[in-house]
């Protein structure tokens, strides 16, 4: 990559495998243990998503340096905070998960407008149904 101050290097971290976490209680809020355990979770989920530009490879730091909103905020508040969030939790198979997860090929629909009545069914036309956190057998992942 060229820059206005030459050459730029691009190193690419090689994938992490996808791992099985030690089981928890469905919808209880998950946090990463140590920074190994939050490398695999952002590797299974944040490198997956739509969210967040950078961690799955559609832009680079410098894009997103000039634009912000090429981050996941959720990610972006767990290096914020010590407080659990609440996108982050146990799924129905006991493992954790982002319960706001969009995969990366697919756009991101925009949010509906909280004024507006829903007319027809909002599950069938809206909801990207990727992730459950109770009943259902778990995620679609």
């Amino acid at each position: 990559m060229q820059t206005d101050r030459g050459p730029v290097a691009t190193f690419v971290q090689p994938k992490l495998p996808r791992v099985e976490f030690y089981p928890n209680k469905p919808g209880e809020p998950y946090r990463p243990c140590n920074g190994t355990e939050g490398e695999f979770f952002h590797s299974m989920w944040c490198e997956e998503c739509a969210r967040d530009k950078v961690m799955s490879g559609k832009a680079t730091v410098e894009d997103a340096y000039k634009d912000p909103s090429l981050y996941c905020e959720i990610l972006n508040r767990s290096f914020r905070s010590d407080e659990p969030l609440p996108e982050w939790a146990y799924g129905a198979d006991g493992q954790p998960c982002c319960t706001k997860f969009w995969p990366a090929d697919k756009p991101i629909p925009e949010p509906r407008c909280e004024h507006t009545a829903d007319m027809f069914d909002a599950a069938a036309s809206m909801a990207p149904a990727p992730v459950s956190l109770a009943g259902d057998g778990g995620s679609a992942r």
